[in-house]
C-alpha cells in the first residue's frame, strides 16, 4: 500500500486489491487482461481515517508503450465500487487525487473513462459525473445504450411491438429450443453463427474463439453462452456476462442468416430474458447501438420495439497539456 493523498478526513492509497461487484473491475477480469494485453493497472482505494474503512475503489490500465490510462481495462464500461451514500467531498476528493497522481506518471499524458449506462448503479454514477464535469473533464463520445428490466414474461411481452409480437408468436410455432450451452462444441456453434452473422453485415468479431475460449477459463461461471436450435440445427446464440447480481449483459448475439428471416433474434431474446428471471437478475443489458456516438438506427429501432429502455453512456478524458 502507497498513499498518494491525504487531507484531514481521508486517504488515497495504491492497493494491490481490486473490486469485488463487477465483471469489468473484478480481479480475475482484471488479472487475465494483464497477461493476454500485457497492461499496467494502478487500483486506488479511499479509506475514511477516523473509521479506518474503504470508501471507495478504482482501477485504471495502460499497455505498453501507451501514454494513455484506461477504465475499464477493456471492455464495456468501468464503474467505481463505491456506496449510494457517498458524499460530494469524498469523491471529489478521490479523484483528483487519481487524477493527479497518474498524469504526473512518466510517459502520462491522458485518462480515458468510459463511465457505465446511466442506469447502472445510478446515484453513483451521477454524482460521479458531476465531479468529472466540475474537475474540467472533457466530454469525448455519448453512447446511447440498451436495457430491459426484468420483472415477468407478461411485461416482455406486452412491451413487444406488435409485430415484434407476431414474429415471436410465428416462430414459437416451429417449435425451436432455447438452452445453456454448456459443452465445449455447443460453445464453439454459438460463437461460429455469432461469428457469420456480423460477418455477413460488415462487422468482424473483436474477440477470436480462442481468446473468448480463455476468457471462459478464467472467468468461469461468469460468461454464459446460450443456443436456439431447430431440429439440431443452431438458428441463433449468444454470449452473456455476469457484471454482478443484478445485471446480466448481451456480449455477442446473433442469428444464422440463413434463417434470419425466420425472425430466429426475437426467440432468443426471449430465451434469455427468462434465463435472467430465471438466475435472479433486475436487469437484462443489451449494450450500445452507437459506435463512438454515431448512432444505427436499425439497432435502435430493433431494441426499442422489444422493449428496451434507453439511457446514456458517456466517455469523458483528461489531458495532462488541457487540451
Amino acid at each position: 500500500m502507497t498513499r498518494i493523498a491525504l487531507n484531514e478526513k481521508y486517504a488515497v492509497n495504491l492497493v494491490d486489491g481490486y473490486a469485488e461487484n463487477n465483471f469489468f473491475s473484478s480481479k480475475c477480469f482484471i488479472e487475465h487482461q494483464i497477461v493476454v494485453q500485457k497492461k499496467e493497472v494502478r487500483t486506488f482505494a479511499l479509506v475514511d481515517l477516523a473509521r479506518n474503512k474503504q470508501l471507495a475503489i478504482k482501477s485504471f490500465a495502460r499497455g505498453q508503450n501507451s501514454s494513455d490510462w484506461m477504465s475499464p481495462v477493456t471492455g464495456a464500461f468501468g464503474p467505481v465500487e463505491a456506496s449510494e451514500f457517498i458524499s460530494m467531498s469524498e469523491l471529489d476528493f478521490f479523484i483528483s487525487a487519481i487524477s493527479d497522481y497518474l498524469l504526473s506518471l512518466e510517459n502520462s499524458a491522458k485518462i480515458v473513462w468510459r463511465l457505465p449506462p446511466q442506469y447502472y448503479q445510478s446515484k453513483v454514477h451521477t454524482k460521479v459525473q458531476n465531479v468529472l464535469f466540475r474537475q474540467k473533464w472533457a466530454l469525448d463520445e455519448y453512447d446511447l445504450n440498451f436495457h430491459l428490466p426484468i420483472t415477468s414474461y407478461e411485461d416482455f411481452r406486452s412491451n413487444l411491438s406488435s409485430s415484434k409480437r407476431r414474429e415471436l408468436n410465428r416462430i414459437t410455432k416451429s417449435k425451436p429450443e432455447f438452452n445453456e450451452a454448456t459443452m465445449a462444441e455447443q460453445r464453439k456453434s454459438v460463437y461460429d453463427v455469432i461469428k457469420l452473422n456480423r460477418e455477413s453485415q460488415g462487422f468482424p468479431m473483436t474477440m477470436s474463439w480462442e481468446a473468448i475460449e480463455a476468457l471462459s477459463l478464467a472467468m468461469g461461471e461468469k460468461i454464459k453462452f446460450y443456443i436456439l436450435t431447430r431440429d439440431n440445427v443452431v438458428l441463433a446464440g449468444a454470449i452473456c456476462l455476469t457484471l454482478d447480481i443484478n445485471t446480466l449483459y448481451v456480449f455477442y448475439w446473433g442469428e444464422y442468416p440463413e434463417y434470419r428471416k425466420d425472425s430466429t433474434i426475437i426467440k432468443l431474446a426471449e430465451g434469455i430474458y427468462l434465463a435472467a428471471a430465471e438466475g435472479g437478475f433486475s436487469t437484462l443489458d443489451i449494450g450500445t447501438s452507437t459506435c463512438h456516438s454515431e448512432p444505427n438506427q436499425g439497432l435502435i429501432n430493433f431494441k426499442e420495439n422489444i422493449g428496451c429502455l434507453v439511457s446514456q453512456k458517456i466517455t469523458v478524458s483528461l489531458s495532462k497539456d488541457g487540451k
